[in-house]
Order: structure tokens, then C-alpha cells, then sequence
């Protein structure tokens, strides 16, 4: 399983986990590591876009926008809840 991961990441006999900007450290006493993507909605969060800078509200960020990442972060208790 550790090899797996890329050279950003170094198990080592510490308590804690860290980061400390460019590498990850990992506990040896680790059995799992989660990685979790929530998918959000594609339509509102292209509201919360403004790239193009010939938008009338260029760097605007409207509230149907925020809705698609206001969900997605929601969902951490649930999966958290389920894998506990």
C-alpha cells in the first residue's frame, strides 16, 4: 500500500499527522488513509465562475453560486459519521 504514494509523502514513527508545505508525514501506526470527493452541482457552480473578463460582474461571486460548494462541505459529517 505505501507504494502507492509519491515522494510528497513520508511515514514515520510520529503520534500526529502534519504537513508541513511540502511533504505529508504519516504515523507508521496507520492502517487507512480516506480520500473523499463530493461532487457537486455542475450548473451552480458555474454561477459562482466569473472568469471571463468581458462579464459585467467579473470577480462577482453570486449566492446560487455558493450553494453548490455550501453543499459538498456539508456532506463531511454524514460520510464521516458512516465510515466511524
Amino acid at each position: 500500500m505505501k507504494r502507492l504514494f509519491n515522494v510528497n509523502v513520508v511515514w514515520e514513527n510520529i503520534d500526529t499527522p502534519e504537513y508541513d508545505g511540502s511533504i505529508y508525514h504519516i504515523p507508521d501506526k496507520c492502517r487507512y488513509i480516506l480520500v473523499w470527493i463530493t461532487k457537486q452541482n455542475y450548473y451552480l457552480s458555474q454561477l459562482a465562475l466569473r472568469n471571463d473578463p468581458n462579464d459585467p460582474w467579473a470577480n462577482t461571486v453570486f449566492r446560487q453560486g455558493k450553494a453548490a460548494e455550501n453543499q459538498a462541505y456539508s456532506h463531511a459529517p454524514q460520510v464521516r459519521n458512516q465510515i466511524t
